[in-house]
């Protein structure tokens, strides 16, 4: 599952448990299936973690090689690229951001 299908199953699932009453017996949350959505959303964060540091250390030591400056470029828009979209999804995640 892809994170905009967790961020869409975690979202359904904050919704329905604000109002218990609305839960059926059809629905493939349970409060049982929940603390592993709940653990998985921790790894997530451990992972986007890891990706901004991974990024900004990436990007430094690329800059420091003796490539040439397009190869140099290729590289650090993919990380600059991974660092925008982890620290967006943390700032998503976190309830700063309203997306």
């Amino acid at each position: 599952m892809g994170l905009g299908g967790f961020a869409g199953v975690h979202y359904g699932y904050n919704r329905i448990s604000r109002d218990r009453s609305s839960w059926s017996w059809f629905h493939p949350l349970s409060l049982r299936s929940y603390s592993n959505v709940k653990a998985m959303g921790y790894v997530l964060i451990f992972l986007a973690y890891l990706s901004i540091i991974y990024s900004v250390g990436r990007t430094v030591e690329t800059l420091r090689g003796d490539r040439d400056w397009e190869e140099k470029f290729r590289d650090i828009f993919g990380y600059v690229l991974l660092l925008i979209f982890s620290v967006l999804w943390l700032l998503e995640r976190a309830g700063i951001l309203p997306f």
